[in-house]
């Protein structure tokens, strides 16, 4: 299975008293989720699933995708940036009969995910916003394990 990962794209500055889940995709941002959606479809890359965190900024990186690649968009709390890398982890387990599956989330919590599936997990891997890592996952001693395919910054994506 591919396994797409996202950081949501660049977002609006925090407004006193606005909920940090409600903070929008910027305008560098809304343009960066078109240009990556664009990009995963020339590619051929594109999920049949995108899971998504529910915050706004996440859901607006999913949108383009949606979009442009057909692919359906499931919410899931498991994916905030507070979350717990394990219920995300085994969020994505459920998954994994998927051909290509997408996951948008948040840093730290994406760096944390890679790094489990990567087997590294005593680093801790800084993924800037609108950036996509491409995995190949397979079974390692009854655990997903990861290969590195591809990584995507925002600046090599045209």
């Amino acid at each position: 299975m591919r396994l797409i990962l996202i950081r949501h794209a660049d977002a609006a500055p925090p407004i006193a008293g606005q909920a940090d889940a409600e903070r929008p995709l910027s305008t560098v941002g809304k343009e960066q989720a078109q240009q990556l959606a664009r990009f995963l479809h020339r590619q051929q890359l594109c999920p049949s699933l995108l899971l998504c965190s529910p915050y706004q900024r996440a859901r607006q990186t999913a949108e383009p995708l949606q979009r442009i690649c057909g692919s359906e968009i499931w919410m899931d709390s498991a994916l905030t940036p507070t979350s717990n890398v394990e219920d995300a982890y085994n969020l994505l387990v459920q998954f994994q009969s998927l051909p290509i599956l997408g996951c948008i989330t948040h840093q730290p919590l994406i760096g944390h995910l890679a790094a489990i599936l990567l087997r590294c997990s005593s680093l801790s891997i800084a993924i800037p916003p609108a950036a996509a890592l491409v995995l190949e996952l397979s079974r390692q001693s009854g655990q997903l394990a990861a290969t590195l395919l591809a990584f995507y910054p925002p600046a090599r994506i045209p």
